[in-house]
């Protein structure tokens, strides 16, 4: 479960993983050891809470985060090894923009202040991707982007190919609804 671990300092960047019949901590895992915590990005930004860890998700021995203010979506590992991130690369250091995956869809977007990145099932019968839906809130994609479009939130549904570290668009929706945006908060589940 996303935690904190160094309040007053810092708050939503810790993992936790616990036993849940005796509750004991299991192991845990400090993004502040991981990510640029210094990284200031469109306009959400807190030293207080500067990653706003609002998903977690375990997926084999690994974690799936969604770090809202940081527009980012990890895939690590218990020891902190980072297998991928989607998301701009912007004012991320040089060290790591090799981390991330490459779009390669024409109508390509990324998730700006998202919420609920969750892997969904096995597509394509391909060991080497991952389907992942994420709820985009969109609230920092003008001031990152430079563009004056009205402000939507999406669903966004993409296909991650672990081995050749690039994200496919499949689908989104809610470009033509801008009165569904939500600056705060959301979520996106897949249905039957």
């Amino acid at each position: 479960m996303t935690s904190s671990d160094n309040f007053p300092n810092t708050v939503e960047d810790y993992v936790v993983k616990f036993d849940p019949v005796t509750g004991r901590i299991i192991d845990e895992i400090d993004y502040r050891s991981i990510l640029q915590r210094t990284r200031i990005f469109g306009l959400y930004y807190d030293v207080l809470d500067w990653m706003h860890m609002n998903s977690v998700m375990p997926i084999d021995d690994d974690l799936i985060i969604s770090s809202n203010y940081q527009s980012s979506i990890v895939r690590n590992d218990w020891d902190g090894n980072i297998q991928w991130i989607l998301g701009n690369d912007e004012a991320y250091p040089e060290s790591m923009k090799e981390l991330f995956l490459s779009p390669i869809s024409d109508n390509f977007s990324y998730p700006y202040n998202q919420h609920a990145a969750e892997v969904i099932g096995d597509l394509d019968n391909n060991p080497n991707t991952l389907y992942l839906l994420v709820f985009d809130n969109g609230s920092n994609r003008n001031a990152v982007e430079g563009t004056y479009d009205p402000l939507v939130s999406r669903v966004l549904h993409y296909r991650i190919d672990e081995v050749q570290k690039t994200v496919q668009e499949i689908f989104s929706y809610g470009e033509d609804r801008p009165e569904l945006f939500s600056a705060f908060r959301g979520d996106v589940d897949l249905l039957k």
